[in-house]
């Protein structure tokens, strides 16, 4: 006896849920990675605005080392701002192929589930019609035998 075809299907639902669940997984830690460039690029804004000489106090005796301080001070600012926003541009790239992907894989779950649906029900109608024949058979042999006493 043969399998039905739902359960020549099920394997595939399950390979398909556990792809979108993959996918899934891979878009949380990049959107956790975007989180994370975001909260650094607030966290850098924020040193910025409290600025170099702020943080210093004295007298104007050391201006040209402190000029000098301030300038590096801001081009790090800077060279640490570009080199997180690069990032960030890499990780929202990267989210939307991912996210493409998980529509992708969204949609094979979906259709490998309604496939699924749809074959469970027709094997259960099959079932059930294969049930009442035997029944139906059973009747009447029983019906002719009564009636041969």
């Amino acid at each position: 006896m043969s399998l039905p075809d739902s359960q020549r299907l099920a394997p595939l639902a399950t390979i398909t849920e556990m792809a979108h669940e993959a996918a899934l997984m891979r878009l949380r830690r990049i959107t956790a990675r975007e989180q994370a460039l975001r909260d650094s690029l607030t966290d850098l804004d924020e040193r910025a605005a409290n600025g170099f000489l702020r943080s210093l106090s004295g007298g104007d005796e050391n201006l040209g080392f402190i000029g000098g301080q301030e300038r590096n001070w801001r081009d790090w600012i800077s060279m640490r701002r570009g080199a997180l926003q690069v990032d960030l541009a890499r990780v929202l790239g990267e989210k939307a192929e991912h996210m493409a992907r998980l529509t992708l894989t969204l949609g094979r779950k979906d259709v490998a589930a309604k496939m699924l649906s749809a074959q469970q029900a027709s094997d259960r109608r099959d079932r059930q019609r294969k049930q009442m024949a035997a029944l139906q058979e059973l009747s009447l042999m029983l019906h002719s035998h009564r009636n041969r006493e």
